[in-house]
């Protein structure tokens, strides 16, 4: 029987949402071809669907820290049969609980958001996304928790476009987004495998932001305090979405469920006539996309389906019927004669053979494909195409430099976890890393902004990101790829200008003096009257070499001597500030190099970074400019065995090429 060829989508169920100050569950893992490879399947195999379903939330009653008031995992989901390679999406991660033994997010196809720890300060116990790793990615990790002064929000689960969030005051960090697919043809294009909210448990009655399910079927979190207490809500059942955490009271309430998942496949309605399925059968779709048939499996459980294919028109050498011609959307091909050039046969018009004693004059070639024009034998000729090549990247600008507000980060891009890049090798690229701002040396004028960082392809630009903005004086923070803090007469914080992803700076006073520098992540925080200049904000995670680092973080301000408090940088390479009545009137902490980090007060910003990925079979070549140093150019990515990537460190300008 003959093949045809599928687009498919296969989402696991997600993780269940701890039931006590914790963190939300994690989507199930999310892998499509959609927009990528075909896949082949063959009529007459019998190919197994599993659906998982989604985790447990957090139980009733539960003793406090055990095992059973963390989120349970989801289920796998699964595509397998004779002839391809086995489809798995992993059942997303639980959410953590709290607890010392269960502070943690499970691990999973995104994973579990932290629970808030009981020794108070900010919970990294995040649960790891894409675990077992898959190419592309098929989630993102949790995100982080805080507990300090009667507030305990968790982390947000992770989703398959983005990392959990982070929590922010007493709010719960928000579910990471999941990814849209047009596998349907419905309109809006619907989203999948969205993360589930961390619990907001606030300082007062009533208090607390409920953290909110990643867009793709995440649940809400509940909110509140003793008072008021509530259950997480369930994920979204068929888009494989992570449940929301409750809030407080293990023994009254329970975390939201994790949403099952869904395996969808779609064919050209001409390349089947029939299937035959057993347990968990589809449903079918002939309408919405023309010319397409859309099965979508949503029950859980296994079931398993064959397919019939039209008979191919041939019986032994000759056609059986007229046919229009012999196009085909499978891998097959028509046989033609071989022979050389002295055993041509006497020539017909649209006769065509290929003739071993000549070449094409393409790449590798040792025959050549001849046809009869009706008067001689003539040669096609032929060049080898050359396949693109899969690459992701992460991008990052320099930050700013810091005065009594703090520098705003680098603008922060990636693709990782969504399209790839296709790069040729018949291309050449530049990247250009954005260098940090330097260190202010006038007290009464603005700091500097870190220069952009660009990733281009022949002169034309792939990805830009603007270098962050400096941090203020006295007045309004300079805006950049993330906003300066505001200066000491009540300057408002500098805001984004759009090229990379980044953050408002916070506020200043005349009091207590600057606002932090923004980060990719969160926006940098406001100085404040009780006696503490702003923090900067926190950056993203990113695993492109195989391990999770912070970028972009914003700086640390300038502070007053109104408190002893020391404004921080933020995760991902923010420079700490000072206080401003010490010896000399001192700077603070630069940023970082390499992660675009904000400079702290009356600091340098740190230079950004490009990091570029592909499969381990293909290497770049540096063509001109500073080559990163060997243990950065053409690296394995860690924990792999199929990938590189190469990290450019060094500020200005490079060429490379790819093969």
């Amino acid at each position: 029987m003959a093949n045809f060829n599928i687009d498919y989508l296969v989402v696991a169920g997600g993780g269940g949402g701890s039931n006590e100050l914790g963190g939300g569950g994690g989507a199930g893992g999310y892998l499509t071809n959609v927009g990528g490879t075909a896949q082949s399947l063959q009529g007459t195999i019998t190919y197994t669907v599993v659906v998982g379903d989604g985790g447990r939330g957090g139980v009733i009653g539960a003793a406090r820290d055990s095992e059973n008031t963390r989120g349970g995992d989801g289920d796998d989901s699964s595509l397998s049969g004779s002839g391809i390679t086995t489809i798995t999406s992993t059942g997303g991660g639980g959410g953590g609980a709290f607890g010392a033994n269960v502070v943690s997010g499970r691990n999973g196809g995104s994973g579990g958001g932290a629970a808030a720890l009981s020794g108070g300060g900010i919970g990294t116990a995040v649960g790891l996304g894409n675990t077992p790793s898959t190419t592309p990615s098929q989630g993102n990790n949790g995100g982080n928790s805080y507990q300090a002064s009667g507030v305990y929000p968790g982390g947000g689960g992770g989703g398959a476009g983005a990392v959990g969030g982070n929590y922010s005051g007493s709010a719960g960090g928000a579910g990471g987004d999941g990814l849209p697919n047009t596998i349907t043809g419905v309109s809006p294009t619907p989203y999948y495998a969205g993360g589930g909210g961390g619990n907001g448990y606030g300082s007062a009655c009533d208090s607390g932001v409920a953290g909110i399910g990643g867009n793709g079927g995440g649940g809400n979190s509940g909110r509140g305090r003793d008072c008021f207490r509530s259950n997480g809500y369930d994920g979204t059942n068929g888009l494989g979405g992570g449940g929301g955490s409750a809030t407080y009271a293990p023994s009254t309430q329970s975390g939201g469920s994790g949403g099952s998942g869904v395996v969808i496949i779609r064919y050209t309605t001409a390349d089947v006539t029939s299937y035959a399925a057993t347990g968990a059968a589809p449903t079918k779709d002939t309408t919405t996309v023309a010319g397409q048939t859309i099965l979508s499996f949503t029950t859980v459980g296994t079931g398993s389906i064959t397919f019939t294919t039209p008979a191919p028109p041939f019986g032994g050498t000759k056609v059986t019927t007229p046919v229009a011609g012999f196009e085909s959307a499978v891998d097959i091909g028509l046989k033609i004669p071989v022979g050389t050039n002295s055993n041509l046969p006497t020539g017909v018009e649209g006769m065509i053979r290929n003739d071993t004693d000549e070449i094409s004059g393409g790449a590798n070639s040792t025959t050549a494909i001849t046809f009869y024009n009706g008067s001689d034998w003539k040669y096609f000729t032929s060049t080898k195409s050359i396949a693109p090549i899969n690459s992701y990247y992460l991008i990052v600008g320099g930050g700013g430099g810091g005065n009594y507000g703090g520098a705003g980060a680098g603008g922060y891009t990636t693709n990782i976890g969504g399209t790839a890049r296709l790069l040729d090798s018949s291309s050449t690229y530049t990247v250009t890393v954005g260098a940090g701002a330097p260190t202010t040396t006038n007290g009464n004028a603005n700091g500097s902004n870190g220069a952009q960082s660009i990733f281009s392809e022949s002169g034309t630009a792939i990805a830009t990101v603007d270098g962050g903005g400096g941090g203020a004086a006295s007045s309004t923070g300079p805006s950049g790829g993330s906003g300066g803090g505001g200066g000491y007469s009540n300057g408002a914080g500098g805001t984004t200008t759009g090229l990379g992803t980044g953050n408002i700076g916070g506020s200043g006073t005349n009091v207590c003096y600057g606002g932090g520098g923004g980060g990719a992540g969160t926006a940098g925080t406001n100085a404040n009257a009780s006696g503490n200049g702003g923090d900067g904000g926190d950056g993203l995670q990113n695993n492109i070499t195989g391990t999770n680092t912070y970028y972009a973080g914003g700086g640390g301000s300038m502070r007053y001597t109104c408190s002893t408090y020391t404004p921080q940088g933020g995760l991902g390479g923010g420079g700490n500030g000072k206080n401003v009545s010490d010896a000399g009137w001192p700077a603070g902490v630069d940023g970082t190099n390499g992660l675009g980090g904000g400079g702290g007060a009356r600091s340098a910003g740190g230079s950004g970074v490009i990091i570029i990925k592909y499969p381990k079979a293909n290497n770049i070549s540096i063509q001109s400019g500073t080559s990163p140093v060997a243990a950065d150019l053409n690296a394995t990515v860690v924990g792999s065995s199929t990938e590189k990537f190469t990290r450019f460190l060094a500020t200005g300008t490079v060429t490379f090429t790819i093969s």
